[in-house]
């Protein structure tokens, strides 16, 4: 969510300014995917369009996961990746490019899309999943 008024992203770990790209890209999806535009629409097809779009999200996130994977593989290791880094040695481009990489995928990119999969399929006592 983008807060137009403070210009920053809503999202609960983003807080990007506006300039970020955050708002315009939310500011971009297209009407159909705002499911409080149609209040035609009950309860359970709310949720199963939610639904649907979550996995199509997931997928997005692995396209991107593997872009991500592609760049890192495309960089060979540096030397100082081969030996022990001192706290007080910088790395250098590739190192740090990687390294920028494997964390992002670690702590942002699998666990979303791991969430993303797991809201998408979850079935609560009665339901079933459209």
């Amino acid at each position: 969510m983008f807060d137009e008024r403070n210009k920053t992203c809503l999202a609960a770990t983003c807080g990007s300014p506006a300039d970020s790209g955050c708002g315009e890209a939310i500011a971009s999806y297209p009407p159909s995917m705002t499911l409080r535009d149609n209040p035609g629409k009950t309860t359970l097809e709310a949720e199963g369009t939610a639904r649907a779009q979550l996995r199509e999200i997931a997928t997005a996130l692995e396209t991107i996961r593997f872009r991500l994977l592609g760049v890192q593989a495309s960089l060979p290791p540096s030397s100082l990746e081969e030996t022990p880094i001192l706290e007080t040695d910088e790395m250098d481009a590739p190192t740090e490019i990687r390294t920028a990489i494997g964390c992002v995928l670690e702590d942002r990119i699998a666990p979303a899309i791991r969430a993303l999969q797991e809201a998408a399929t979850r079935v609560r006592e009665g339901e079933e999943v459209g």
